[in-house]
């Protein structure tokens, strides 16, 4: 299948749930993907960073998978900052994607509350307490065990599926911000 090269290729009106160097699994800073929004013709998009992992203690616990909580103030003011230098270009709005995690919901509430946010993306990537791209869950607990808490089969996908059902239950955020399921 060829693509037609005398037509432009059809692209959605938004974009809600980019990612950006604060994260640390992304690349470029957020004007970068706001400029690319507008190059691609989108009328609106979102800057959606990862929250930081607020049930973990300490300021930046897992680098490279969310921004450290002490970024989070500067990554609002430059994102609205951002929104007025674009006002008229693109529609920007400032969201962020947060992590369910049973237990934690009044936590992730009351941080977020603090900050203007346009949009909260939910999503769920710890599954009983370990991070879904772990590759180490699929491991037995020890050498006379052949199973895991986490390990692919009916408890994990029911684990992952009432986490994601309090996600949309528990007004923390949408939870079409990312199903982070692979198993």
């Amino acid at each position: 299948m060829t693509i037609p090269t005398d037509k432009p290729l059809a692209v959605p009106a938004f974009d809600y749930h980019t990612h950006h160097r604060r994260c640390g699994h992304a690349q470029g800073e957020m004007a970068n993907y706001i400029e690319a929004g507008i190059a691609l013709g989108l009328r609106e998009i979102g800057v959606s960073d990862h929250c930081p992992f607020l049930f973990l203690h300490g300021d930046h616990p897992q680098p490279g998978t969310a921004m450290a909580a002490s970024e989070l103030p500067n990554y609002v003011a430059q994102a609205r900052q951002l929104q007025e230098r674009f006002a008229g270009r693109i529609a920007v709005r400032v969201g962020i994607e947060a992590d369910f995690v049973p237990g934690f919901e009044d936590v992730y509430r009351e941080a977020l509350a603090a900050h203007p946010l346009d949009y909260v993306l939910g999503s769920v990537h710890f599954v009983n307490g370990r991070h879904i791209f772990d590759r180490t869950r699929w491991a037995p607990t020890d050498a006379a065990s052949t199973s895991h808490e986490c390990a692919p089969g009916p408890r994990a996908r029911n684990a992952f599926s009432s986490a994601v059902r309090a996600l949309g239950c528990g007004g923390l955020g949408d939870p079409s911000g990312c199903w982070g399921w692979s198993g």
